[in-house]
């Protein structure tokens, strides 16, 4: 008699557990369930960067690139073909160098690109490939303010402690003054297809995706959430089992 009143109460109590456990079931199903097909389309898409170019992918998105916190350049200024946005050259439309401080000026310069910030000269030949960078460590004269190209053979570069001439190698600087004035290159004012495009260069949509995936792109709190979701997966596999267990027919 007491064996046949402990077995109802139990089956009793796992009929309620199994009445309490079923409807988080379903709801961390769901809610795992869009979770799962979220890192799916995601990871696919990651594994598959490469061939689809997300990699090289600009974001031009205001939204998202306002969400990123990634402003338009603070400082621009176009040379003919060429336009600087803060510490980046770019050449029709193209970006074909990142400067290590932002740029004073560029131009062309017996077939190459000579491009100057305070305290660096670049050299980009005819691909727009950078085959020389000139420092202080170089003799260059720095920290630079301005440059200037008379004629077809004078490249001029004005410092802090004057003006300086270079040889036709780019090697050698002469310091001395020029008896004609110095027509310093000034840049205009940059187009506005410019500027999104300087903004857009710092983000590409694999980032985008690799952050999605990690919960990243919520902040700090993003990757926590996305462990406690792993952790629904293991509630519904725990859950799951108990109640195909509890619902199977005992045997003798």
């Amino acid at each position: 008699m007491t064996r046949r009143l402990s077995n109802t109460a139990g089956k009793q109590l796992g009929h309620r557990l199994r009445k309490q456990i079923r409807p988080w079931h379903r709801r961390i199903g769901i809610v795992g369930g869009l979770f799962l097909l979220l890192l799916t389309v995601t990871g696919v898409l990651i594994n598959h960067a490469d061939d689809a170019g997300l990699g090289h992918a600009r974001v031009r998105l205001p939204w998202l690139l306002d969400y990123y916190g990634i402003q338009l350049p603070s400082h621009s200024a176009q040379f003919g073909d060429y336009g600087i946005t803060d510490n980046l050259l770019w050449h029709h439309g193209t970006m074909v160098l990142e400067a290590k401080y932002p740029l004073i000026a560029a131009t062309q310069w017996h077939n190459q690109t000579i491009a100057i910030d305070a305290e660096n000269l670049y050299l980009l030949n005819d691909d727009d490939q950078l085959v020389e960078t000139q420092n202080k460590a170089t003799g260059l004269p720095v920290p630079l303010k301005a440059m200037a190209i008379e004629g077809e053979s004078q490249l001029w570069l004005s410092g802090e402690n004057g003006q300086y001439l270079a040889d036709e190698d780019l090697i050698e600087w002469q310091r001395t003054t020029s008896f004609a004035p110095l027509h310093w290159l000034e840049g205009k004012a940059a187009e506005q297809q410019l500027l999104e495009d300087a903004r857009s260069a710092h983000l590409h949509w694999e980032r985008v995706l690799l952050d999605l995936h990690a919960g990243r792109i919520l902040g700090p709190w993003g990757v926590w959430l996305w462990d406690l979701l792993a952790l629904g997966f293991v509630f519904l596999s725990l859950s799951g089992l108990y109640i195909w267990i509890s619902q199977q027919p005992k045997h003798k």
